[in-house]
């Protein structure tokens, strides 16, 4: 500084002047930047920027017009530090606008010192402009050397500009600019800078300062319409502020939570304690995030709960001041949880029953299969007489009976719980059902391993003829089911069933019973009994695949009627079940049951439509001895080229068949015209399969495994009832 001040008493007047007004200008120069630059985001726009440049440039002029001068046409002024430090706090338009704007201005002036004049306005912008773009983050380091670094480099180009001088006029103009150039334009540049500095960061703490208050306030709103709880607590517990959301599901109104304190207000009083000694536990500084879960009371005395994280707010001084909790309701994740677990715990037991009920399935099925295999091949020794050969072939069928019976209840339940289990009501003898029922099992191998047990008929004796309407095939059904298990479970004593009319609530019903003397069934067990799987005893073997009672529930309720139990642990259960009586209202016919014997078939044609060569050769079997004509269709196409050569008497139709289906052959016969009887036979027994048989043009139907018996007995209906003229 003392150098400068000699520098200063040994320069011309006129020059100190001229710098005392070009440092007037720049002055005005750093207010522009101060309070038009800063603070106004409209001059970042290029128009902005475009009128900033022409101001600044309007500075230089002014600057360009109280110059100290070297000689008559070469002056000197502080445009080189305006236009360095334009570029470096304005940046490359302004600085760029402003430099053209001087340019212009010069050329105007004119003089010897013209073409130095107008590099040094060129070279002082584009070296403000290049700093700034190489040394980006200048003013966040030792900016004042920053500065002086500028300023010496921007003025050693200045002064190396006086080459563009008349040749006579270098040495002299450099003796006399040499050391203001290199002291007190550099000087003024770091002052200069200096000032901009504090300006920029002025404006930036005061930004810094409006968008905390602005994040403040938003904060203050965000967590009064936060769609969480949101509480401030001071030391004591009491509330500094609660949002709208603690207000709505409390019930509370602000004026009564305000103030108060939180645990006596929100807390059931039996877990203010814990909630106490986490929340001091808190104040003691032990952790500053705080995870916890908490009951919270409802004006109205309702409990949810809540999960709050919670963190600490400390004063200027860094001590606890109070904390901040934020709350989440998590009553129903607390009650999906209770239910998940219970899910859980079922899906274990569910687990458990399917092995249970895969165990017990692999032993029903195979264990007939075993039978039927093992037999059928015995069946072709030669050392075996006609004895044993008799005895195969029952246990054969009998394992093919159990076999056919597992399936059955397997597409029974399968049907009832995809609601298409359908019943056919038909007027029925209760008597006769009940005594083909009891005569069945006394002749079954069932009972016969069991020979301490003896089954009885309680008939009702005074309603023993009574007839009604109801599903015969699905009450026999019910009943097996329950004959059956009464002797699976009982090892001696005596199994009743029977039935009696009762009236209930001016209804008529059917209340029947089986009452066995077995092992009973546990208090634990009268719950899940009628769930499908599940057995009395599900810890020891019984054989029986676990449907039986499900789909008896099943055809009862789709009857109209419910089935319950009572039962004494090794005493024995009754079983009982009511359903509806439906009078018939027309006068007594005969039940249908089919019209036995053996059909003559002398001189017919019957053609068995079947892929499945044994099908087709145990049909054949059993048509043995008829005198009928049969001939062979193993597939649609073939049996179209049979009927249309000649009319057969009747069709033993396979549904399912390759080429041409079952039914895109009751279409063309229809098309033809051709009268023959039908008979469908097909391996899917559902109601809804023989219906669609029939309503396609079928006369009959049999499922698979056909039976000798149900197959005369469909042929004969057919020729004695629906035989055309």
């Amino acid at each position: 500084m003392f150098a400068i001040f000699f520098i200063v008493q040994g320069m011309d007047k006129g020059i100190i002047l001229g710098l005392i007004q070009n440092t007037a200008i720049l002055l005005a120069f750093s207010m522009l930047y101060d309070y038009f630059w800063l603070p106004k985001k409209d001059t970042k726009t290029i128009a902005g920027k475009i009128l900033s440049g022409l101001i600044i440039g309007s500075a230089g002029i002014v600057l360009m017009l109280t110059p100290w001068r070297q000689v008559p046409g070469l002056v000197f002024d502080t445009r080189s530090v305006l236009l360095a430090l334009s570029g470096l706090f304005f940046g490359l338009i302004p600085t760029a606008v402003a430099a053209i704007t001087m340019v212009i201005y010069r050329i105007f002036l004119g003089g010897m010192g013209i073409w130095m004049g107008i590099a040094v306005i060129i070279l002082s912008s584009v070296t403000g402009i290049l700093y700034k773009k190489i040394r980006p983050a200048w003013n966040s380091r030792n900016y004042i050397r920053e500065l002086a670094f500028l300023g010496f480099l921007v003025h050693i180009i200045m002064l190396a500009c006086t080459i563009l001088l008349p040749e006579a006029s270098i040495l002299p103009t450099l003796k006399n600019i040499i050391l203001p150039i290199i002291t007190i334009y550099p000087a003024g540049t770091v002052l200069l800078g200096i000032l901009m500095v504090h300006q920029l960061k002025n404006q930036e703490n005061q930004n810094a300062a409006e968008k905390l208050v602005e994040s403040e306030r938003r904060f203050i709103d965000l967590l009064t319409n936060f769609n969480y709880f949101s509480l401030i607590l001071d030391r004591t517990g009491k509330i500094l502020f609660c949002n709208s959301k603690v207000l709505e599901t409390s019930g509370y109104k602000i004026d009564q939570l305000t103030g108060k304190n939180a645990f006596e207000m929100l807390l059931p009083q039996s877990t203010i304690a814990a909630v106490q000694d986490a929340f001091d536990y808190i104040l003691r500084g032990k952790t500053v995030f705080y995870n916890y879960e908490t009951e919270f009371k409802r004006a109205d005395g309702e409990i949810l709960n809540i999960e709050w994280n919670a963190t600490v707010l400390r004063d200027a001084n860094k001590v606890i001041s109070s904390i901040a909790t934020i709350g989440q309701d998590v009553t129903n994740r607390k009650k999906a949880e209770a239910e998940l677990i219970k899910a859980k715990s079922k899906a274990e037991e569910s687990d458990n029953l399917k092995s249970i009920f895969l165990s017990n399935m692999s032993h029903e099925i195979r264990t007939p299969m075993n039978a039927i295999m093992g037999f059928s091949s015995m069946l072709g020794m030669d050392d075996i007489t006609d004895i044993e050969k008799k005895q195969y072939i029952s246990i054969i069928q009998d394992s093919g009976e159990r076999l056919l019976k597992i399936i059955n209840d397997i597409i029974d339940i399968s049907k009832l719980e995809a609601k298409q289990f359908s019943v056919n009501l038909s007027e029925c003898s209760l008597n006769e059902i009940f005594r083909s029922s009891i005569e069945t099992f006394r002749k079954s191998d069932l009972l016969k391993e069991k020979r301490h047990i003896s089954l009885e008929l309680d008939p009702d004796s005074e309603h023993a003829e009574i007839l009604l309407i109801t599903d015969k095939h699905r009450i026999q059904q019910v009943l097996d089911n329950l004959l059956s298990n009464a002797i699976k479970y009982t090892e001696k004593g005596t199994i009743t069933t029977g039935y009696r009319i009762i009236t209930e609530n001016g209804k008529e019903l059917v209340e029947a019973y089986v009452k066995d003397t077995g092992i009973g069934i546990a208090d634990g067990m009268s719950k899940i009994i009628f769930e499908r799987f599940r057995q009395v005893d599900e810890n020891k073997y019984h054989e029986g695949a676990g449907l039986g009672l499900s789909i008896t529930k099943g055809i009862i309720e789709l009857l109209g009627g419910n089935i319950w139990f009572d039962s004494a642990l090794n005493k024995g259960t009754t079983f009982y079940f009511r359903i509806p009586l439906i009078i018939p209202q027309n006068e007594p016919v005969s039940l249908k049951g089919g019209v036995s014997g053996i059909p003559d078939l002398s001189g017919k044609t019957i053609i068995i439509a079947e892929d499945d060569y044994n099908s087709y050769y145990y049909l054949r079997l059993l048509l043995k001895g008829l005198n009928a004509n049969v001939l062979h269709a193993e597939n649609g196409m073939i049996l179209m080229r049979l009927v249309q050569h000649k009319v057969p008497d009747i069709i033993l139709l396979d549904i399912n068949m390759p080429v041409k289906s079952g039914f895109e052959c009751l279409d063309d016969i229809k098309k033809l015209g051709i009268s023959t009887m039908i008979i469908a036979q097909t391996a899917y027994a559902m109601a809804s399969e023989k219906e669609r048989c029939l309503s396609s043009g079928c006369h009959g139907y049999i499922a698979k495994p056909v039976k000798k018996t149900d197959l005369y007995r469909e042929i004969s209906q057919l020729l004695t009832e629906k035989l055309p003229v």
